[in-house]
C-alpha cells in the first residue's frame, strides 16, 4: 500500500525539549495491483483529523543539528478504510467496499529531525496507529519524511 500525508499545523514549545503540536492533517493511501474501481476501493484508506501531539526531543544544546525525539497522541477525526485492508469479504458488486467512521486512533511515534538551519528542518519517523473498526484491530506502522518550517 502506498499513500501520502499532508499536515499542516502549529507547534508550541514548552521549554527547549518538550512540545505540543497540533496539525491538520490528510492522508490518503490505496492498494496497488487492483485490476477494477472496487478492487482499489476495497483496500484504501483515507483520513481527515485533527492529531494533538505530545513531543519529548532529546536535545542538549540549542545549536544541535540532530534532534531525536519521542512523541505520542491521537487522531481525532473521520476515517474511512477498504474491507479488503480490514481482511474482510467483498460486499456484493455495487455496494461500497468501505466503513466510515468519525472516532480516535491513539498513535506513538520517534524520529530524528535535522536542522541544518534554524528555520528549516528534515523530519524522520516511525509511527504506530491503533484502529478498532468493523469489530477488527487494524495496526498501522508508517514511516515519514518530511520537511519542516518553523516561523
Amino acid at each position: 500500500m502506498a499513500g501520502i500525508l499532508l499536515g499542516i499545523g502549529p507547534e508550541f514549545d514548552l521549554g527547549t525539549r518538550a512540545a505540543i503540536r497540533v496539525p491538520l492533517q490528510l492522508a490518503v493511501a490505496a492498494g496497488t495491483g487492483g485490476s477494477t474501481l472496487d478492487e482499489t476501493e476495497a483496500s484504501s484508506f483515507f483520513d481527515l483529523v485533527v492529531a494533538p501531539r505530545y513531543v519529548y526531543r532529546f536535545r542538549y544544546e540549542q545549536t544541535q543539528k540532530v534532534v531525536p525525539y519521542v512523541g505520542g497522541g491521537f487522531d481525532l477525526g473521520l476515517f474511512q478504510f477498504g474491507r479488503k485492508l480490514l481482511g474482510l469479504e467483498p460486499s456484493p458488486p455495487g455496494t461500497a467496499q468501505a466503513f466510515v467512521r468519525l472516532g480516535i486512533a491513539p498513535d506513538v511515534f520517534g524520529g530524528i529531525l535535522y536542522c541544518p538551519t534554524r528555520l528549516f528542518a528534515l523530519r524522520f519517523a516511525v509511527g504506530y496507529t491503533y484502529f478498532y473498526v468493523a469489530h477488527t484491530s487494524l495496526h498501522v506502522l508508517s514511516e515519514t519524511v518530511a520537511a519542516r518550517f518553523s516561523f
